[in-house]
């Protein structure tokens, strides 16, 4: 036992007598072993008991030699014979009593004791390491096969869907799809939350490289680490072809990561040769990646999505594709995003994991000098930021160590009192409940609890039968740390509302109740266009409208949750029919009033519903219900939704650039007399019309420092004007009526002799509508004032086009076109 082998001074101001330190040791879970230094043990603690399956008393029989292996034992010698120098680490096979092993990390070091010298082991269990490295090899096991079991489910439901009902269930699928990948992207959480906070930070990055990788089906990705102080970013890891770049670094806003920190959301690149040869011409930048062999001259797409600490990008997750393996569809991307929200909210939870645990690390070595000295021992408590009590069997104090961090109270608050006398009715009875469980079972007992506003942990040490002690650390941050992990893993951060996680719970109650139930879903019209048009802070905020919209038209008792990126979903008790009329009713004049009221783009809503005609309600055939109802109301508002968007879509370029004042009207005149002398067909006219109108359409996405700068533009901000013409061409994509005149809109500056942007297109490569355009409407820049210069006359706008033609304009059609100005001197 301890006592025949480490003794102490007696000192009745201690009260953690020789008794106690056996108490402390034994509630080490690492091996303590004090030997000779021949090897035979003196001393063991309960932890050794406990791994080689012996009493106390027959380790004490042993020798440190008998615990090992034969191969070990003689690598252990000249192990104990270098500790007398200086402390030692090794590795060795440690036998148990059933002669079962295991890997073992023993830490020894020459421990002088009453002026005899020992030997004191650490001994720690390696095993669990590798049962960490099996459950994650399971884990991708059952991920992959889970992988394949949707997939076939998926091919299963789209087989069985009715052939009139095509169109609607295309857009069901979508949403189905959207539901396999939320469950898988749950199974991911669940699984990173169990495994990751066992890793370090590196580890767990190449852990989620791998998950998202495997996730979209694709070898090849990478992570980038942004320092912001160095305004850089470096990659980190990398598979595939990305694998030999690990560590290269590159400016803060280069290339397509440096988009994404710009604009901050995931960026889908799906033709990236025509992105490099568009956006990134010869730099210092690529002669040091060619340093690196960085030459992908197959790559065909990519995708980047962000990782989050808070509100600030840390890192970034990127995939690719070559050519024979496709695009990265929206559904990839969505999901990829929403896994990289997961992964962000893992990797911030193993920080918290880790610095918890380096944290106990250090207490456990300061717990270890105990061993020294009385005096040592004393001081090493006061050191310790845990306020420590000595309590008898009826929770009166006995001793107090009072801690700066916990319970910072004098003394006289505590000693010679009980707990009922200091503590609240319920807390007190809760912690001697705890004291009489530690006493009767002789094992540590360990509860939380909270007073004053802040949140504790209770250790409760056994120490002798009728006396323990309680060692009571302030968790208060900690606390703080998961309830806000346990809120964010339940509502969506852009709204506050819940998420498709609480919703998918929600639904899973609802089906087991004995009730009628009633679901509304409801989707925002037109947010990819709004996203294009404003930028997605203002799609954020239209979103955040709508949410509090719904809140303030919803009983109070309603669950509302934002179950997609523009969907929400509602579940009541027991409504009527009358109800949700009343309720729709409610939420469409709720959104007049706010589209009156505010002169930016118009929120639109589809709205659908249902009510359950059983109970226990079926919950996925209401929620299949309702969004079809929802989507047949979207069908019918199609039309007055679309002449919404085009007005205002022209108030929004009339708004923001100062041409247009007067403009469209004149280019469309004009264009339209062009084209009659050419002798072309009419048929044309109504396209060309658009394009006179809305050819820059793209400049509501210009900063308003660049669009209305009174003079010439610099290099930098030159480059961002010419955006202006692939975020038109995107916008021109998302509306109906305009999708005809899209490639119009990305080539109306591009030049005959390819010098112009965005693609570089020669001669008659450029459309002939483009080419029109181009004489068109530099024949009326240059005649109208600008706010730098003057209008200048017909005829040096005639000797500019003439200047020009065969390196700007098209020589054959700039001939004719004078032609016609000359002919027609009202021009």
């Amino acid at each position: 036992m301890m006592q025949s082998n480490i003794t102490c001074k007696h000192d009745n101001s201690c009260f953690l007598n020789t008794i106690a330190y056996e108490a402390l040791l034994n509630q080490i879970s690492d091996i303590v072993l004090l030997t000779h230094l021949d090897g035979s043990i003196c001393y063991a603690n309960q932890a050794a008991s406990d791994a080689y399956q012996y009493s106390q008393t027959e380790i004490a029989e042993l020798s440190l030699q008998h615990l090992c292996t034969p191969t070990s034992a003689t690598y252990l010698q000249h192990h104990l014979a270098e500790a007398r120098a200086t402390a030692k680490t090794i590795h060795v096979t440690h036998i148990r009593s059933n002669h079962s092993c295991f890997l073992a990390e023993i830490k020894t070091s020459f421990f002088p004791l009453l002026e005899k010298p020992y030997y004191l082991h650490i001994v720690h269990d390696l095993s669990h390491s590798k049962e960490i490295a099996q459950s994650l090899t399971s884990f991708t096991a059952e991920n992959q096969a889970l992988q394949t079991d949707l997939s076939a489910a998926y091919e299963e439901l789209l087989a069985s869907e009715e052939e009139l009902r095509q169109q609607l269930d295309e857009l069901l699928t979508r949403d189905y799809t959207i539901q396999q990948q939320q469950l898988l992207l749950q199974s991911l959480q669940k699984s990173m939350f169990q495994v990751l906070h066992h890793l370090q930070e590196e580890d767990i990055l190449q852990y989620i490289l791998k998950a998202a990788a495997s996730l979209v089906k694709t070898e090849h990705g990478f992570i980038h680490k942004t320092d912001a102080s160095a305004q850089v970013q470096f990659q980190a890891h990398g598979l595939g072809v990305h694998a030999c770049c690990v560590g290269v670094s590159f400016p803060w806003h280069e290339g397509l990561a440096g988009e994404l920190m710009r604009q901050r959301h995931t960026i889908v690149e799906n033709d990236y040769t025509a992105y490099q040869t568009r956006k990134a011409p010869p730099t210092a930048l690529h002669a040091r990646f060619n340093k690196h062999h960085l030459s992908y001259p197959d790559m065909h797409a990519v995708v980047l999505t962000p990782l989050w600490d808070k509100e600030e990008i840390v890192g970034i997750i990127g995939l690719s594709r070559y050519e024979s393996e496709g695009c990265f569809t929206p559904a990839e991307a969505e999901a990829l995003e929403q896994f990289a929200s997961m992964a962000s909210l893992a990797l911030n939870s193993s920080k918290l994991f880790h610095s918890l645990k380096k944290e106990n690390l250090v207490r456990r070595k300061a717990e270890q000098r105990l061993l020294k000295s009385t005096h040592e021992n004393q001081a090493l408590l006061e050191a310790i930021p845990d306020a420590i009590f000595a309590v008898d069997k009826d929770g009166r104090f006995l001793q107090y160590k009072a801690s700066s961090m916990a319970l910072a109270f004098p003394a006289e608050t505590f000693l010679g009192k009980t707990a009922h006398e200091i503590l609240s009715p319920a807390l007190a009875q809760k912690a001697m409940r705890f004291l009489r469980q530690a006493l009767t079972s002789q094992r540590l007992q360990t509860f939380d609890f909270e007073w004053n506003t802040q949140h504790y942990e209770a250790r409760l040490v056994p120490t002798e039968p009728d006396k323990a002690i309680a060692i009571v650390r302030n968790i208060t941050e900690r606390y703080e740390w998961e309830k806000k992990l346990r809120h964010q893993s339940l509502h969506d951060s852009l709204t506050g509302l819940y998420n498709r996680t609480s919703f998918e719970e929600k639904m899973q109650k609802v089906s087991q109740l004995q009730q009628p139930t009633g679901l509304l879903v409801c989707d925002v019209d037109g947010l990819k266009l709004l996203n294009d048009t404003f930028g997605h802070a203002i799609g954020d905020q239209a979103l955040r409208q709508v949410a509090e919209l719904l809140q303030d038209a919803f009983p109070a008792d309603a669950f509302l949750a934002r179950i997609g990126g523009d969907e929400f979903a509602a579940v009541f008790n027991q409504p009527t029919q009358s109800f949700f009329s009343s309720i729709c009713t409610k939420i469409r004049t709720a959104l007049e009033e706010h589209n009156q009221a505010q002169k930016g783009f118009p929120v639109s809503l589809s709205l659908g519903y249902a009510i359950s005609s059983q109970t226990p309600p079926d919950m996925c055939s209401l929620f299949k219900e309702a969004d079809t109802n929802m989507y047949r109301e979207k069908l019918l508002q199609k039309q007055s939704a679309k002449n919404a968007i085009v007005q205002t879509l022209e108030r929004a370029l009339e708004a923001r650039d100062y041409l247009t004042e007067g403009h469209g009207k004149r280019l469309h005149d004009l264009m339209e007399q062009f084209i009659g002398f050419l002798g072309l067909p009419a048929s044309q006219l109504a396209d060309l019309r658009l394009l006179a109108h809305f050819h820059d359409i793209g400049k509501v996405g210009i900063p308003d420092h660049i669009l209305f700068k009174p003079g010439p533009l610099t290099e930098e901000e030159w480059t961002v004007m010419k955006e202006h013409t692939e975020i038109g061409y995107r916008m021109a994509k998302s509306i109906p009526d305009f999708e005809p005149i899209a490639d119009w809109i990305i080539s109306h500056h591009e030049r005959w002799d390819g010098q112009g942007y965005p693609q570089g297109l020669k001669k008659t490569a450029i459309p002939l509508p483009c080419r029109i355009l181009a004489l068109v409407d530099t024949y009326d820049a240059i005649t109208h004032d600008r706010p730098y210069r003057k209008a200048a006359s017909a005829g040096e706008a005639i000797a500019e086009l003439q200047r020009c033609a065969g390196s700007q304009f098209d020589p054959e059609l700039t001939t004719q076109f004078i032609q016609l100005l000359e002919s027609d001197h009202s021009l």
